[in-house]
């Protein structure tokens, strides 16, 4: 059983004692009111704060337990393209829904718009991200199959068509994904209040739509397209000009290029 308050003391205890021997003085009342002011709670450290969690309400039922009344639109096959996407990476198939969770994803698909409000480990993230999963999960269907990426795509440095010459009359810059069918468009628009939040989620979207499995299922279930994310930020470059390695007199040329981050 953990105990939150006897490893704050003993970490305290074990401090003090550390201070007291690497820092020591050869008068005794010195000593003693070292040791009193550095106890003060507004000095070396505060006395901890316990939040106690509530037990939310489960569901009782699992991802793999939903059925079509529990997503409002969406078909039995697009039900069952939404399973097997939501457990390759945001949500473990063995774990069952909290009751906000499915409400959530209820309301949602039934095209209301909500607000989630809930405290610490309620899984605020997955209430969000699960209609928007469900989304993309009956958008794939219709998705045109993706062509070939280009040969050199991955290792186009190596591409002699694309090594810096004397008088570069083009961008080295290779399209990611220029090989695509699919109309080009944002899905979603995630905003953050701090960029701290932000790297905890990308790492959450990048377990979700770009592990193994989420690659594997993509190729089998939507043409071989992918789910793509992006973030801005105030260090995001904005759109604007691509510049081109400078020319033997070393005068430069642009050519205009957008930039798109958000997911598609």
């Amino acid at each position: 059983m953990m105990d939150p308050i006897g490893s704050f003391d003993e970490v305290k205890k074990n401090l003090l004692l550390y201070l007291q021997t690497a820092f020591a003085t050869r008068f005794q009342s010195i000593e003693e009111e070292r040791s009193k002011l550095l106890t003060d709670n507004n000095v070396m450290c505060r006395d901890p704060w316990i939040e106690p969690l509530p037990k939310y309400q489960s569901s009782g039922k699992r991802v793999v337990d939903l059925q079509v009344s529990d997503l409002p639109g969406l078909t039995t096959d697009e039900l069952d393209r939404f399973k097997t996407l939501v457990t390759c990476g945001l949500f473990d198939s063995t774990r069952t829904l909290y009751q906000h969770q499915l409400e959530m994803l209820k309301k949602v698909l039934s095209g209301r718009n909500c607000i989630i409000t809930a405290g610490t480990g309620s899984g605020k993230t997955e209430a969000f991200l699960l209609p928007l999963f469900a989304y993309l999960a009956k958008e794939s269907r219709t998705w045109s199959p993706s062509n070939a990426p280009e040969a050199h795509l991955s290792d186009w440095w190596r591409n002699e068509d694309h090594q810096q010459t004397s008088k570069p009359t083009k961008s080295f810059r290779v399209s990611q994904r220029g090989h695509e069918k699919r109309e080009a468009a944002v899905r979603a628009i995630i905003l953050y209040p701090m960029n701290a939040l932000v790297e905890d989620q990308l790492i959450r979207l990048r377990k979700s739509l770009d592990s193994p499995q989420t690659r594997d299922w993509l190729n089998r279930k939507a043409n071989g397209n992918k789910i793509y994310f992006g973030r801005y930020n105030s260090k995001t470059p904005i759109p604007g000009h691509e510049r081109l390695p400078p020319n033997s007199n070393g005068t430069q040329k642009w050519k205009s290029s957008k930039v798109s981050k958000m997911m598609r």
